[in-house]
């Protein structure tokens, strides 16, 4: 049976969706979402909001990601949700959104996606490391390893993509195994170009049968990621936006931009 072909992709997240680094900065050209973008011959709007949860991406679901009549979703979430700090930053003891919530949540986008025909992809979040500038802000943070309080949301985000045929890109599980994670993280959260680049290719390695049916698609390598954003940057295209604001207060600092 045919499958028909992709028009229009949404990118629904956080910050890291977004693409927000300051230094060194990333560009929306350099974003995963642009450098799909590019790969798939495919709108993909990017709807991540800095400092969003999944609390905020479920309110928003119909508004930023329903309303663009998309044909695939992918939904990154769980950075802020994991969070045992809040703005200021203040510690908590528990995480932001339990992961029972998470969990529901990320079931109730699913189930609106595939209700609208969308295909699904859940990415799992990337991991931390303690370059994160408020690791020290959180009992928590350093009495455990950095990530011991995001891998329940990771396993949770696995037992959403495999309850509803949701095809998942693992970049929690990828990026640890490689260990090289850490010099793609300068802050200790944020991706820089190199990491968005790595998870457009392992998006394109799991899903992309998903998002491009029938075609085989090659790995982005570094040289097109570059020439990608120069383009860009000479066209003033930048694909997709999304239709929201794009940052909100962030969980873990005052900063917009925090996750």
């Amino acid at each position: 049976m045919m499958v028909p072909l992709v028009a229009t992709i949404v990118a629904l997240g956080d910050s890291v969706t977004l693409g927000a680094r300051r230094s060194p900065p990333v560009t929306p050209a350099q974003t995963f979402a642009a450098l799909l973008e590019d790969r798939l011959g495919t709108k993909v709007i990017n709807a991540g909001v800095g400092g969003d949860t999944t609390d905020g991406m479920l309110a928003r679901f119909a508004r930023d990601v329903l309303a663009q009549g998309p044909e695939a979703v992918l939904i990154m979430a769980g950075l802020n949700d994991a969070a045992y700090v809040d703005s200021g930053p203040r510690e908590r003891t528990a995480p932001r959104v339990p992961v029972e919530r998470y969990e529901r949540n990320l079931t109730e986008m699913a189930r609106r996606a595939a209700e609208a025909k969308a295909r699904v992809v859940i990415l799992t979040p990337n991991p931390m490391t303690r370059q994160y500038r408020y690791h020290e802000a959180a009992e928590f943070y350093q009495v455990n390893d950095i990530n011991d309080g995001l891998m329940p949301f990771t396993e949770a985000a696995r037992r959403v993509a495999r309850v509803h045929d949701a095809c998942l890109v693992d970049v929690f599980a990828a990026w640890v195994v490689d260990r090289g994670h850490r010099s793609l993280l300068p802050d200790g959260v944020h991706p820089n170009a190199e990491g968005h680049r790595r998870i457009a290719n392992l998006t394109i390695e799991r899903c992309g049968s998903v998002l491009k049916p029938g075609r085989r698609l090659e790995p982005i390598p570094p040289a097109m990621a570059r020439n990608s954003a120069r383009r860009r940057r000479t066209t003033g295209s930048v694909g997709g936006s999304s239709p929201s604001p794009r940052s909100r207060p962030s969980a873990a600092s005052p900063s917009r931009r925090d996750h």
